[in-house]
């Protein structure tokens, strides 16, 4: 019999499926060099313009079909493919090779594109990274064109089955019978990634990032996914099934009960409330803060705009997707986090100098790029202002480190307040402006940030990260990312108190906001809010919701007395095992 094996991976859509496995690998398109003449050039120009207009062809019949099956918010994913193969300089560097090396149409094609990927691949930021299986669809489908070869797609499909690929396309997933695709396992890929959104869109559970793993697949009967926690079994065997069908029913009947207090307050039994709000970045995740009884967003990432499309939004797209997330959630407020882009994620076609750089976590990206591009960014100041006419909007900025940043940040708000009354324009003056506190001096300045200011969030992934000098995305120094270590925690309450001291509410938004094991330090150090992925926020409401906040208050001043991070998670463990057991076997 073949031994159960178990993969790690990245949890990119919730759920656990069991079922039969269905490898898809395409044909690797190999396209060999060919000498042209020059009488010859003109030909291969026909030959691709040909390919590009029949690749825009089948796309579009994509993104149609997306936005039927699932909504246009999610067929934007599609646009960046198309203006790819819009992108003049992309085209003209393809033409360039095919007039001046004498190449023909695919391979010149295949080259460009290749460099292309490469780049993005070798990003540091996962957003860009995931972008880079868009180009490969992208050379693809165009060589598939150039040379008539089909499509590969998955016409084997015929029972619910566990689909495993190297990388899924939006094609791929929204061409298949939704009825036999019960899981998804991508060898590459991140949550960011088009497979996972549009898996969580579809409810279908997905785990991304499980490397080699199509090499190591035998004819196994049956894999286990395990979208809540990334992993996947292979070869399970009957008591494992039963296990995870258990764990399955379990989870299913938790989360209902939670939905079926999804109106009640986040308040704990001594009375004391904090306000519960969602971290989404794709209008179409709206559906999901509405069934989780979200009091609001706590942080819209609006750089979702650009990624889409490799391009800045204009004014009006940004207004018109602002004012619809406004009014989804009115009264309740939405705060709206201004481009948060780092100097990777700017593609050339920006003209915007200096974004390429040997570490653009610690460089050129967010405010930073805002600040030193005014019109860029007062028109993201003009599209949120204007949309505040329309719902109760607040507005926070990322990677702020010094008080001339926010000095500078009021000052545009400032000229767009004049623009704006002398166009006559509709808008909330009075709106609610903030900062994330996600760099060490950001939190060490609090007390001089309050007074300019009307909130903290407090953005715990990057703060951890800055205040450690460790990259978590990097396996040799991950095990040094600590959330409780007491430096952080120490930060976290200097912030808080700050906060407070100036009469302003402090939040969180970063995933330690998520995790059940320290809620209660949380509400014990005076955070006014939590904001967390909406499928999470149920179940940390049912956790607020059974605490006492004057045994929280208890445990923090115990906690800040404790030197190490093991002593802080004991003692953390503890409490919650003797206060909420049932939470802890969830």
């Amino acid at each position: 019999m073949t031994e159960q094996k178990r993969y790690s991976g990245i949890n990119a859509s919730p759920g656990i499926a069991i079922g039969p496995v269905v490898k898809f690998t395409r044909e690797r398109i190999v396209v060999n060099k060919q000498n042209i003449n020059a009488d010859e050039v003109d030909h291969e120009y026909r030959r691709l313009n040909m390919a590009l207009r029949r690749t825009r062809r089948d796309l579009r019949s994509i993104q149609e079909m997306i936005a039927r099956r699932v909504g246009d918010n999610y067929a934007e994913m599609v646009e960046a493919q198309l203006l790819s193969l819009n992108d003049e300089a992309v085209i003209e560097e393809v033409r360039t090779r095919i007039k001046d090396q004498r190449e023909n149409a695919e391979y010149a094609f295949q080259q460009v594109l290749a460099g292309y990927r490469e780049q993005l691949e070798n990003s540091d930021n996962m957003y860009i990274r995931d972008r880079a299986s868009d180009i490969y669809d992208v050379k693809q489908r165009v060589l598939r064109h150039l040379l008539t070869r089909d499509g590969g797609l998955l016409e084997d499909v015929e029972e619910p089955s566990i689909l495993v690929t190297r990388e899924l396309n939006p094609s791929d997933m929204i061409m298949r019978d939704r009825s036999k695709v019960i899981g998804l396992v991508s060898e590459t890929g991140g949550r960011a990634s088009h497979m996972a959104i549009l898996a969580r869109a579809m409810q279908i559970p997905a785990v991304v990032g499980v490397d080699n793993l199509l090499d190591q697949l035998g004819d196994e009967g049956s894999i286990i996914v395990d979208g809540y926690h990334g992993v996947v079994l292979t070869n399970p065997d009957q008591e494992t099934k039963e296990q995870f069908r258990g764990e399955l029913q379990h989870i299913r009947e938790f989360e209902e009960s939670l939905y079926t207090h999804k109106n009640l307050p986040a308040e704990t039994k001594d009375g004391y409330r904090i306000t519960l709000s969602s971290n989404i970045g794709l209008p179409g995740e709206l559906e999901n803060v509405h069934k989780a009884g979200s009091e609001g967003i706590g942080l819209y990432r609006t750089e979702y705009l650009y990624l889409v499309k490799n391009t800045f939004p204009t004014e009006e797209e940004q207004f018109g997707e602002y004012r619809q997330i406004a009014e989804s959630v009115a009264p309740d407020p939405v705060i709206f986090r201004s481009f948060d882009l780092g100097g990777d994620k700017i593609s050339a076609s920006m003209e915007i100098e200096g974004f390429k750089e040997s570490n653009p976590f610690l460089g050129y990206r967010a405010i930073r790029i805002c600040l030193d591009n005014p019109e860029l960014f007062k028109t993201q100041l003009r599209a949120i202002y204007r949309a505040s006419a329309f719902g109760n909007i607040k507005l926070m900025f990322p990677m702020i480190s010094a008080l001339e940043e926010v000095m500078q940040v009021k000052e545009f708000i400032r000229e767009v307040w004049e623009e704006l009354d002398s166009q006559g324009t509709d808008y909330n003056k009075d709106i609610e402006i903030g900062t994330l506190i996600e760099i060490p001096s950001a939190a060490l300045i609090a007390d001089s940030l309050a007074e300019e200011l009307d909130f903290f969030s407090i953005g715990t992934n990057d703060l951890i990260q800055y205040a450690l000098a460790v990259d978590r995305g990097n396996d040799r120094v991950s095990f040094l990312y600590k959330n409780l270590h007491p430096s952080v925690l120490k930060l976290i309450t200097m912030t808080i108190e700050a906060g407070h001291s100036h009469d302003i509410w402090v939040g969180m938004c970063g995933e330690m906001a998520a995790d059940p094991l320290v809620i209660p330090l949380l509400l014990g150090l005076g955070l006014d809010e939590l904001s967390v992925s909406p499928i999470v926020l149920p179940k940390i409401k049912e956790i607020v919701r059974e605490l006492d906040r004057e045994k929280c208050q208890h445990l923090a001043e115990r906690v800040l007395d404790f030197k190490t991070e093991a002593d802080i998670e004991r003692y953390l463990r503890q409490f919650m095992q003797e206060h909420l057991p049932e939470q802890m076997n969830l």
